[in-house]
């Protein structure tokens, strides 16, 4: 779950939050 989660937000929200690169699987927020 955390992993689909932080591999879709790495695409679309690692360029606008910037904090999935580095928190990743550990803090992923539900858009």
């Amino acid at each position: 779950m955390v992993q689909s989660f932080a591999e879709q937000l790495d695409g679309c929200a690692a360029t606008e939050h910037g904090w999935v690169q580095s928190y990743g699987s550990r803090y992923v927020r539900p858009l």
